[in-house]
């Protein structure tokens, strides 16, 4: 046994096809500590730091590598050049039969592929087009300002400290909730977080732990029911989401044309009818990638504008110079306003809502990525003289590229640990070396395709509370994003801010 460990040590480190790719060696060796790091939270900010000592290309585990560069993108995740092989994400890593039902999952980064994917996709780019967030925006604006109206209401109307984290969690969560059932729970109003959203997180956080049992062997074929390997307290918060999104999903097909919400538009017989299962996927998907990504967007950006009295003030300045009343925020309006959109942008980048890697699958007959040929997985012999027969065993080869890294690479941007928003504005004279590495909400034909409602909400949003408050600078030596850790979506801390609304201050004597 010794001697087989040695051999397959040494093969890993010299001879494996990936063995010319640096990385450390002893990930090189075993996906346990890649596995470790995502359990805990700290995958995405530890490819930060491997390739900030090892370069563009990391070989992070045996049989898998990652890129910052970008260009890889195109390489990677597409749309793909005439010549260049399809490359699917592995069904056992992100999915397969492992969702409640046993129905394929309709979220973007799923694990439906060709002509499944094609149908789910199709069907839920109706309600999320550019035309269709749009039709929602009386909706949209009328949570913008109850999210105003609980916050002036748990401040007493005067100057005083909110968690911003929590409140907007609650508005993202009302608002994806009404979308999708065409029924709000009510958090802007009592001020109180419901207990889904609780659950939300515990669905985005059993997805790694999934990821690490899939990979055990023989435990995809115990399909939906690998589930039960879970630790009980995310287990519990998983099948609770589930719960939730079922139950409302019943409710709401009781009147199928109630109005034209997410259900709506699954449900729609007209083409590419869709099983009641996945309906129920669907929905409780939606729920699950509209709701905490863009609440911790918003609070990652307003972290960054407490610290940064300037730049909150130039933000404030262009919202409040810009329309006569709140009333006239309209979506349309406000995608015209440069700081805001470059602020936001900015903050796509620092703090991108799928921060972690969603590797790729190398096609059976191997592929060219940036340059050099990768071959489609190894197969090894296994010897040993006391053994009957010879064993064998097939990797996979898996490329991907960690969002989070590649935004934060200084080969493609000049400072990247600091929230610049000019860097996305012209004439600023500011210029990075690989602007593009920033791809926030995915490419190619798993790209994110809820980017018109998540543009739309944080629009909204993030004017509504500046419009209403001045925001008051908080410590700058408080690093409130390094206590956030990333389980596919980032787990948000708490951020305490202190607040003043516009009605609060005095004219000068």
């Amino acid at each position: 046994m010794k001697q087989i460990v040695i051999a397959y040590v040494q093969y890993q480190l010299y001879f494996h096809p990936l063995s010319k790719y640096p990385g450390p060696k002893l990930w090189a060796i075993t996906k346990i500590l890649y596995n470790w790091h995502t359990l805990r939270g700290t995958a995405a900010a530890r490819f930060c730091e491997l390739h900030s000592k090892y370069g563009d290309v990391v070989r992070f585990a045996p049989n898998s590598l990652s890129y910052t560069a970008p260009e890889a993108w195109g390489e990677v995740q597409g749309p793909y050049v005439e010549g260049k092989k399809h490359m699917e994400m592995d069904m056992a890593i992100f999915g397969g039969k492992f969702t409640m039902t046993g129905a394929l999952q309709m979220q973007v980064n799923t694990t439906s592929v060709g002509e499944d994917h094609r149908r789910l996709r199709a069907r839920l780019m109706r309600p999320l087009s550019a035309k269709a967030v749009a039709s929602q925006e009386r909706i949209l604006a009328q949570y913008a300002s109850d999210f105003i109206t609980g916050l002036l209401k748990e401040l007493n109307h005067e100057p005083g400290t909110a968690d911003m984290a929590k409140w907007f969690s609650m508005a993202t969560f009302d608002v994806t909730s009404d979308l999708t059932f065409g029924k709000p729970f009510g958090c802007l109003q009592t001020g109180e977080e419901h207990r889904w959203i609780a659950a939300v997180f515990g669905a985005f956080k059993a997805l790694p732990i999934l990821r690490v049992i899939r990979e055990a062997p023989g435990v995809t074929i115990l399909g939906h029911f690998a589930l039960h390997m879970l630790p009980q307290s995310v287990k519990q918060k998983w099948y609770d989401h589930f719960d939730y999104a079922f139950n409302l999903v019943e409710e709401r097909l009781k009147d199928p044309q109630k109005r034209k919400d997410f259900v709506y538009y699954l449900t729609d017989t007209t083409e590419n009818q869709l099983s009641r299962d996945e309906i129920k996927e669907g929905a409780a998907q939606i729920v699950m990638a509209g709701s905490e990504p863009v609440a911790m967007l918003l609070t990652g950006i307003v972290f960054y504008l407490s610290r940064d009295p300037e730049m909150c003030q130039r933000l404030t300045s262009e919202i409040r110079s810009s329309f006569a009343k709140r009333e006239d925020m309209t979506l349309a309006r406000l995608s015209e306003l440069l700081y805001l959109n470059a602020v936001i942008r900015e903050g796509l980048r620092i703090l991108p809502p799928a921060a972690d890697i969603f590797p790729r699958i190398i096609p059976p007959d191997g592929e060219y990525i940036m340059g050099d040929f990768l071959p489609a997985g190894v197969r090894y012999e296994i010897s040993d003289a006391d053994m009957a027969a010879n064993s064998f065993m097939l990797e996979q080869t898996h490329v991907g590229i960690p969002t989070l890294a590649a935004s934060h690479s200084t080969r493609n941007f000049n400072q990247p640990g600091r929230f610049i928003p000019e860097r996305w504005m012209d004439g600023q004279g500011w210029t990075d070396p690989g602007m593009k590495a920033s791809q926030p909400f995915g490419q190619g034909h798993r790209s994110c395709i809820g980017k018109n409602l998540a543009y739309a909400e944080l629009r909204l949003f993030l004017a509504y509370f500046l419009w209403e408050f001045d925001l008051m600078p908080v410590p700058r030596d408080e690093e409130w994003t390094q206590r956030c850790r990333v389980w596919v979506g980032w787990e948000k801390v708490p951020l305490p801010c202190p607040l003043s609304p516009r009605q609060a201050e005095t004219s000068p004597s």
